[in-house]
C-alpha cells in the first residue's frame, strides 16, 4: 500500500488549523456587517482572496 498522501502530514495539518482558527475568529466578528459583508460565503471568500494576495507577494 501506498502511503504517500501522508508525506508532510504534521505541516499540512497546521496549516489547516490556522486556517481553521481564522474562520472561526473572523465569524465571530460582527465587523464584517459594518461593511456589508453579511453571509458566511461572503466572508470566506474575502477571506481566501486575501490569503492568496498575501501568498503572491511572498513569492515575488
Amino acid at each position: 500500500m501506498d502511503l504517500d498522501f501522508l508525506n508532510d502530514f504534521t505541516k499540512r495539518m497546521k496549516s489547516i488549523g490556522s486556517y481553521g482558527l481564522l474562520f472561526k475568529n473572523s465569524i465571530q466578528k460582527g465587523t464584517w456587517k459594518q461593511y456589508g459583508i453579511d453571509t458566511l460565503y461572503e466572508q470566506t471568500n474575502l477571506i481566501f482572496s486575501v490569503l492568496l494576495y498575501i501568498m503572491e507577494q511572498s513569492l515575488k
